[in-house]
């Protein structure tokens, strides 16, 4: 527990609060007003506060309210009671710190702000507000230092140059009169600054230097190694990191690096290997065991992925994760029977994952139960009402045929052929790489995948537009699709926009509006609106603090923070359901208005759940989680979306829910367009309609459907056994040939693509 939590005695969170309101209440009747900057929010605020006691998100605006009001004794109270409860929350460490400064406690400014330092050693607004500690204080060589650092990261920083005009004003130099400099330590920062702006040959020269001066130096050797991996010179950059994970101590984060360029390259024995060292390190680390399982899993090695989640449950018996890659492993592995009840466990723990549901009903299918695998399908059915997946029909038909009921299989394929939904696909990018080994999509293949995007007449639609759509305001054009990116990586808009200028095509970047971005990573204000302005980018919405993971328990669990509620130390309890409500709400608000201005005019009309979840699949601690965020979301948002393996929509999708396809980093374009095709749930429906043909003794009506799916551009590799059967059946020899000869592709979609 926390130091500060413990030294609270954890009282009751409504008693601090309340007597924070208490003391607030009566310097109020004493006259203590200071200053009017927007004096009319405070009384409102005041009695929001006192109605509702048990809201920390009230009470700190009102703090924020007092300090714009300069009541700093006031601001101090309030930031000092929410500090106590959430000792780790950094806007509230942000204010105390600067009423502390006001108040004159420069020591405390500084204590609060090396607290939250440590915690994130880059976030600039903490460090701005130590450095006008140190300037208070006496310490002017120091705060100069502090903000120079900064400039260093962002020369044009406007808050930081704004900071750094006052100190030298306030000591009669002038702003070419720099601050002594920090020695090795000023010339690593901006080694990596320029490091951060590309100009790679700057930054190798800066650190060789400073390598030169300090040979041991890790850090200096780290950071060089990674602009080699940047620049391409990958081996160079794996020596270096090699002969650090070789030290008697080894450097984690250099083995760290050689796991990630391992799974870049697909060298999957390398990758087990340095995997087994982290484990090594830190054994009881639940999520190296679930990255291990996750290798062996993409190396095909079913039982050392099973062994590894067993591990991941031994090391932390609670976390639900590891719970469903165990049974999926099982399902894969085609032990039905102990994935079965793999997935029932989870369900004991987690009624509603529909994760854990959709993975049973599959395998209880595969088992033959085929009355229980019906059951779980209408029990997805009614948890995603009144929305129905089109996939989700696909595999009732694919039951229904399975089990003989052949009419019934009929009616249901009959009636997704005559609804005619258009398909909508959406990809999701995340980064885009120049170099080809990269964790990132590379900027050729990306090239490659929106050229034949181009060429095959897909249109791409914004999700304003598609907001249109789903409001009966516009229609879809013949073959749409939105292309996304999440994060507003600054290598996602350098790149990509070159390849959309080159296309005419369009994007949608989901960006967080956190003051916690890590800087070249993701971009600053000025540069998503600099981008939206070249009509090529729509900006809209991936959360505020939704990335950042939240306590779930006084050991050290974290969780994730729409799907979780939080932990509250000081009072060694759980937020109550009320209080997780009122703290998602206040998230999708945050993220609604940080997004409108960053972009100023975008209509914000979407949200991107960031890792696709809301604690719809289980990982989570509250049951409730799902709908809570999917009424919340509706309320702030026409649109939302999360990831699955297919991304395909229809105008009778969820639009709350909608499914984007993360694509594959090593996917060729080829394979990209194979799976759009195949992925498309019409064509599903045809390939599980000439299956049930043949299956009915009706070959000829088989291969009348393969003909169709065949004048579509479809060729199944998968479906030729099937359409060899119906040929067969009606006297006619059948040798498949690609078009344009070659193998057949392979990667396609599991699951439901085929019978």
């Amino acid at each position: 527990m926390n130091p500060q939590a413990r030294a609270l005695g954890e009282p009751g969170r409504t008693f601090v609060l309340a007597s924070a309101l208490a003391a607030l209440a009566a310097v109020a009747a004493a006259g203590a007003v200071q200053g009017s900057a927007r004096p009319e929010a405070i009384p409102f605020l005041e009695r929001q506060a006192s109605a509702n006691p048990g809201s920390s998100r009230t009470l700190f605006k009102l703090g924020r309210a007092y300090w714009g009001a300069r009541r700093i004794d006031d601001a101090w109270r309030v930031a000092s009671a929410l500090v106590k409860l959430d000792p780790g929350n950094r806007d509230y460490l942000i204010l105390m710190a600067n009423a502390s400064i006001e108040k004159g406690d420069y020591a405390a400014a500084v204590a609060l702000m090396n607290r939250q330092l440590v915690q994130m050693p880059d976030d600039h607004a903490a460090s701005m507000v130590l450095a006008r500690a140190f300037f208070r204080d006496g310490r002017k060589s120091e705060a100069l230092m502090l903000v120079d650092g900064i400039l260093a990261h962002v020369p044009d920083e406007a808050a930081a140059l704004h900071l750094k005009e006052e100190f030298l004003s306030e000591t009669g130099r002038k702003r070419e009169a720099p601050a002594p400099p920090d020695g090795r330590s000023a010339q690593y920062r901006r080694a990596e600054a320029l490091a951060g702006a590309k100009r790679y040959d700057e930054a190798l020269a800066g650190l060789d230097r400073l390598i030169k001066a300090d040979p041991s130096n890790g850090d200096y050797r780290m950071s060089r190694a990674s602009v080699l991996y940047e620049t391409g010179r990958f081996d160079d950059a794996i020596a270096e990191w090699e002969s650090r994970a070789a030290l008697e101590t080894p450097d984690m984060n250099a083995v760290r690096r050689l796991r990630d360029d391992a799974v870049n390259r697909q060298g999957w024995d390398d990758a087990v290997d340095w995997q087994m060292k982290l484990i090594a390190a830190s054994p009881r680390d639940p999520a190296g065991w679930e990255n291990l399982s996750w290798i062996y899993g993409e190396m095909e090695q079913l039982p050392g992925a099973l062994w590894a989640a067993e591990r991941a449950i031994a090391a932390d018996p609670v976390e639900i994760g590891a719970y469903l890659m165990r049974a999926e492993i099982l399902e894969k592995s085609g032990d039905w029977s102990a994935a079965a009840v793999a997935y029932e466990d989870v369900l004991r723990r987690y009624p509603n994952s529909l994760r854990a549901i959709d993975g049973l009903s599959y395998t209880l299918e595969a088992k033959g139960d085929y009355p229980g695998a019906l059951k779980r399908i209408q029990a997805i059915e009614e948890l995603t009402a009144p929305c129905v997946s089109p996939y989700l029909e696909l595999h009732r038909a694919r039951v229904l045929t399975a089990s003989g009921r052949f009419d019934m299989a009929h009616k249901l394929l009959g009636g997704m052929e005559e609804a005619r939904r258009p398909t909508i696909p959406v990809l999701l990018y995340h980064g885009i790489a120049r170099i080809h080994r990269g964790d990132s999509i590379s900027l050729r293949t990306f090239r490659e995948q929106m050229l034949a995007l181009k060429k095959s007449g897909y249109q791409t639609l914004t999700a304003s537009e598609l907001a249109r759509v789903f409001q009966g305001k516009a229609v879809l054009p013949e073959k749409p699709v939105l292309l996304t990116f999440d994060d507003g990586r600054a290598d996602s808009f350098e790149n990509a926009d070159l390849v959309l200028k080159e296309t005419g095509f369009r994007a949608t970047m989901f960006v967080r509006v956190s003051g916690r971005r890590m800087p070249y990573i993701h971009s600053a204000p000025k540069d998503i609106a600099r981008w939206r302005a070249t009509g090529r980018w729509e900006i809209q919405a991936h959360g505020a603090q939704a990335h950042d993971p939240v306590p779930l328990d006084g050991f050290g669990r974290r969780g994730r923070f729409l799907a979780n509620r939080r932990w509250l130390a000081g009072e060694g309890r759980l937020e109550t359901l009320l209080e997780y409500r009122a703290r998602v709400e206040d998230e999708y608000r945050e993220a609604k208005r940080g997004v409108a201005a960053a972009a100023s005019g975008q209509r914000v009309v979407a949200f991107a759940f960031p890792s696709g979840d809301y604690g719809q699949d289980g990982l989570s601690n509250t049951p409730e989680s799902a709908a809570i965020n999917q009424a919340l979301v509706r309320k702030n948002f026409p649109l939302a979306f999360v990831q699955d393996q297919y991304g395909m929509n229809t105008p009778s999708s969820n639009p709350a829910d909608l499914k984007r396809f993360a694509v594959p980093r090593h996917m060729t374009a080829g394979a990209l367009m194979s799976h759009l095709m195949l992925s498309d749930p019409r064509v599903q429906a045809k390939l599980l309609l000439a299956r049930l043909w043949l299956r009915e003794g009706e070959p000829a009506r088989a291969n009348a459907v393969f003909s169709e799916l065949e004048a579509m551009g479809v060729f199944e590799p998968r479906a030729w056994a099937d359409k060899a059967d119906a040929l067969r059946g009606g006297g006619i020899s059948y040798a498949p040939r690609l078009p344009g000869g070659g193998s057949a592709p392979g990667g396609l979609p599991s699951r439901v693509l085929m019978p």
